[in-house]
This record gives C-alpha cells, structure tokens and sequence, in this order.
C-alpha cells in the first residue's frame, strides 16, 4: 500500500505550516516540504552521484572514522535482528567539525573531502548546502515548537548552532530487497535526533511502519521529505511520533538520498516542554542521549 503525506509550503503563513505539522505529527510524523530551489537540491544530487562514481580507491581513502568519512556497501546494519546481511548502500558522512570550543563530544572529528582535482567545487557545493539545510531545519523546529504551544523562537537557533547536525549522503545499490530473506537497502530504525530532512532521485523504496503495517511513502515531486527523530518524541512527551522505517529496493536500481539530520549542541538538555503533560522521561543532556544509543546499538549505527 502507498501513503501519501501531506505537505507543508514554506511560503504559507506559520500558522498553516503548523497546522500541517501538528496532524502530521501526531499521526506518523512524515510530511514533505516545498520551498526548496529545485537547481539546488538537483545540484546536490549531482555533486553526490559524482562522488559516488569514484573509484573504491578513491573512496577508501576517505573511510570513516570518527563519524566522518566514507563507510562502504554493507558497513551498517540498521536492523541486525531482522537483517541477514549488511545494507545494500553506501555512505558519505559529512559531520560537524572539531573546534576549540567543541572539546570531547562524541560526533565532532575531521570531515575527509575529495580533492578539487578529482572533484571540481565538490566540498564548496556540499558545505554551502549543509548551511542550506541547516536553516530550513531550524526553521521548521520553530514551525513544530509552535505546532506544541511554545513560542516561535523556542526551537530557535540557540538549541541548535554548534551542534551535532549532520549530512549522510546515501547511494543505494542496484541490488533488489528481499524483505522476506532480510535482505534491505537500509534495514528498519528510528532517527535518533530532533529532525531528519531527505532529498532523494525520485526513485521508490522507503516505507514507514503504521498500524503494523509497511507502507510505501509517495514522495510529492520537487519536495524534500521531513520526519521527526527519538528525541523530538521525547521533547513532546509521546504527542509526536518518532516512527520506524526502512528502504526497499524492491526495482532493484540505482537510487540516490541525501538526508540531513538536525541535533541540538551537545549541552542542550531534552526535557519534556511544559505544554506536553506531566514528563514520562527524565531530563538529559543531548550528547548523553546519543552516548546511551550508541552503547545501546553499536558504533556503526551513529551515521545512519
């Protein structure tokens, strides 16, 4: 079966942005957004293909490692109970970089970008496009954060600069799922953090959990897909649905995704907001809360 999410117009009012967030929300929290110039996500897309169609030498020499880095076919296992190989994909994460000010939180490190010589404006475009992404996620904090009864600036800036947002660009191999043998483009799994905004090619395979059931998400044409992560659940004291998801590559082709994922700065304490009901989770710091997934699911798991 085949959902189709509603979606939010960035040049409507914020009140009837919310409006679409908040049913959202409550029922999946999936939605599109439109908004987005098409020559810069197409862009995006482009750069990533590039990267993609390097050699493996090349891209292994970029591998991973503290959270930075390529992690080649088969390096993550979303769903390890579920799955009897590897994801059928590869990655290229982009994460915040190491400062002065950032000290020993867990996800800061060293980006590992190709060089202009083998691609030409690549980390210029990629980084431009971070900023990009950043922007309409905090904006849409501040649509959700209202959609909850808070104030417009509540999920504002200040919660999230300096934080540890990142980019996970994804090339799904054309290599076709079998649900059945545990066999997925990207195995079943929560989002960890705040928001999750995901440009793809068009090409289908990601399906939802609702009711106990998988559903195929029709992606609206020139929209980016918006969920929300574990830790906006939290926030919101369950009113708003962090919900499971994988891909199926059930065509068996090529298929390019670009999600970036928005979390708040490391000291940033997630504590049930005060229109949300009386607290079914304690208060806690986020670079404590992605430290306790981590050690619940493993390393591989931070870039997914």
């Amino acid at each position: 079966m085949e959902l189709e999410i509603p979606i939010v117009d960035l040049d409507q009012s914020f009140e009837e942005c919310a409006k679409v967030v908040k049913h959202a929300c409550e029922r999946h929290g999936f939605f599109a957004i439109k908004g987005i110039p098409e020559e810069i996500t197409s862009g995006a897309l482009d750069h990533m293909k590039r990267f993609f169609a390097l050699s493996e030498e090349e891209k292994r020499s970029l591998t991973v490692d503290d959270g930075h880095g390529y992690i080649p076919y088969g390096g993550q296992k979303l769903d390890p109970k579920h799955q009897t190989k590897g994801d059928t994909k590869e990655i290229f994460a982009v994460g915040p970089e190491k400062t002065a000010d950032s000290g020993e939180a867990l996800l800061f490190g060293s980006n590992k970008w190709p060089t202009d010589e083998q691609l030409p404006g690549f980390r210029k475009f990629i980084e431009e496009y971070c900023k990009l992404m950043h922007e309409t996620s905090v904006r849409l904090s501040e649509i959700i954060g209202y959609s909850l009864g808070m104030p417009t600036d509540y999920f504002n800036h200040k919660v999230f600069d300096g934080s540890l947002s990142c980019l996970r660009p994804i090339h799904y191999f054309p290599e076709k799922s079998d649900p059945e043998q545990g066999i997925f483009g990207a195995g079943a799994h929560s989002d960890w953090g705040m928001i999750t905004l995901l440009y793809t090619d068009g090409q289908p395979g990601l399906q939802i959990l609702v009711d106990g059931q998988w559903l195929d998400v029709k992606e609206p044409r020139g929209t980016l897909i918006c969920n929300i992560g574990d830790m906006l659940e939290r926030w919101s004291n369950n009113k708003y649905k962090s919900t499971r998801h994988r891909v199926a590559n059930m065509k068996g082709v090529d298929r390019f995704a670009i999600p970036y994922f928005l979390n708040p700065k490391p000291n940033w304490v997630i504590a049930t907001l005060p229109t949300c009901g009386t607290p079914k989770y304690r208060d806690i710091k986020c670079e404590d809360y992605i430290a306790s997934m981590i050690e619940a699911t493993g390393p591989d798991s931070i870039a997914s």
